[in-house]
């Protein structure tokens, strides 16, 4: 929350603007792991599945439609949920990824390989450090 507000003095100091994308909500992506896992389930042939309907049948009278969302979940792959940072992990972070557009990236890029060929990298905390510095 607090990188937010560090993005207008990133804009300004780069004399670009950034554009914002949301990563996907978990809505959206329980939409798609439903999805596959129906895709999944109708490639299953009509006789495997009668093999299995006795339990399904057992299944959804012990637990209802919580059986048919645990076998959603198990095809979609999903065991439990948390959420985290896109690039490394951390519970409770967000990720974000400015890229510029233009004769601005044109340039950038030239930098970059410039500054690639010369051993440097830059990272994003090296951006935020030089940020914070000029904010005092």
């Amino acid at each position: 929350a607090g990188e937010t507000a560090l993005l207008g003095v990133l804009e300004r100091q780069l004399k670009c603007a950034i554009g914002h994308a949301d990563a996907p909500t978990p809505a959206e992506v329980d939409r798609a792991v439903a999805d596959m896992a129906l895709k999944k389930a109708a490639e299953v042939d009509d006789r495997a599945a009668r093999r299995m309907l006795a339990y399904a049948e057992a299944a959804l009278e012990q637990e209802g439609a919580m059986a048919l969302a645990r076998a959603m979940a198990a095809l979609g792959g999903v065991q439990h949920t948390v959420e985290r940072s896109l690039l490394d992990s951390r519970e409770g972070q967000v990720t974000i990824q400015a890229s510029l557009k233009g004769a601005d990236a044109r340039r950038n890029e030239e930098d970059a390989e410039e500054a690639t060929e010369e051993g440097g990298v830059v990272v994003p905390s090296m951006v935020m450090e030089e940020v914070r510095a000029r904010l005092g």
